[in-house]
């Protein structure tokens, strides 16, 4: 069947009356997109909105295998009318230093925000299902998402803001919303990176933000899951759960029923980044070190150790 363009040119609106094959062009410019049905971005293409709103009550598609096509937004495009069967499935291009709301999705809207530092291309798409492979480290994460995750591809940087929604089933992974992490993928590895759940949360609607600025070259997509709670090792005759540790505002903070002798924290990596000596069941003194996840064994005066899993906000 042959694919059939058909468009009219309005100030301020693309309207797409059929299926849209844009093939072996390289970009289109329009001041607005509206999609009433299927629509496509063939590969090698880019279709450029460049202000006033995108309004998607149906899907638009792109081309995912390389060469990708893209619908890319400029620094005055909006997002307007979206829902769970209106989204684009398939690359979206931001080229805005501002926060960007990626339209995108699979089977349902799956919106990602990204805040990015400089004005250079990037390109995000929403993939149904488990990433392939799912390699991480045991001692930090426990579960990934099952559900989906968001390719991110640009040579810069920024902030990234995960939302969920009913159809998440993010209580498949964790029901305790401060076990709830943000996933980055490394090109080897799963690695978790520190988030702040918005306002409001709940497990069938929320967000997720990253505290630190991620590093686009490192890692090419992102996901939700759950750290991994650390059982209490080789710690007999006494009650292991009352020994507590916590990492906030600056300050590693402990309080225990056992004397302990020393605390080591280590950074995801493994790498021993902080070594207290305590000699003491309470304490408390400075952590100067980056956001994120950290393990710490605390060795108790009777030669047992209790392993804890911290985040440092």
């Amino acid at each position: 069947m042959n694919e059939k363009l058909l468009h009219r040119r309005q100030k301020g609106t693309l309207f797409f009356a059929s299926f849209l094959g844009l093939v072996a062009c390289p970009s289109f410019a329009q001041n607005g997109l509206t999609v009433f049905g299927n629509t496509h971005v063939g590969p090698a293409t880019e279709l450029h909105v460049k202000s006033y709103t995108i309004n998607l009550p149906g899907v638009a598609t792109t081309q995912r295998e390389t060469p990708q096509g893209v619908v890319s937004l400029s620094s005055d495009a909006a997002v307007g009318s979206v829902s769970p069967t209106g989204f684009i499935n398939g690359f979206v291009r931001s080229y805005t230093t501002g926060a960007v709301v990626f339209p995108v999705g699979s089977t349902a809207y799956a919106p990602i925000t990204i805040t990015p530092t400089t004005a250079t291309a990037l390109d995000v798409a929403y993939n149904n299902g488990t990433f392939n492979p799912t390699v991480f480290d045991p001692l930090v994460l426990e579960e990934l998402s099952a559900t989906g995750y968001w390719d991110v591809l640009g040579a810069n940087s920024g902030t990234v803001t995960l939302a969920w929604q009913q159809v998440t089933n993010l209580g498949d992974i964790t029901t305790d919303l401060t076990k709830l992490t943000i996933a980055g993928w490394n090109g080897t590895a799963w690695v978790a990176l520190a988030g702040i759940t918005g306002s409001g949360a709940t497990l069938t609607e929320g967000t997720i933000t990253s505290n630190a600025v991620v590093d686009f070259t490192a890692y090419s997509a992102f996901t939700f899951a759950k750290v991994y709670e650390a059982p209490v090792a080789g710690v007999t005759g006494f009650d292991a759960s009352k020994t507590f540790m916590l990492l906030q505002n600056g300050q590693f903070e402990l309080s225990s029923i056992q004397q302990v002798k020393q605390v080591e924290v280590y950074d995801v990596n493994g790498r021993l980044v902080q070594l207290y000596s305590v000699n003491a069941t309470d304490y408390q003194n400075n952590f100067n070190h980056a956001t994120g996840i950290y393990i710490a064994k605390a060795l108790l005066d009777n030669g047992k150790t209790v392993t804890r899993k911290l985040l440092n906000r």
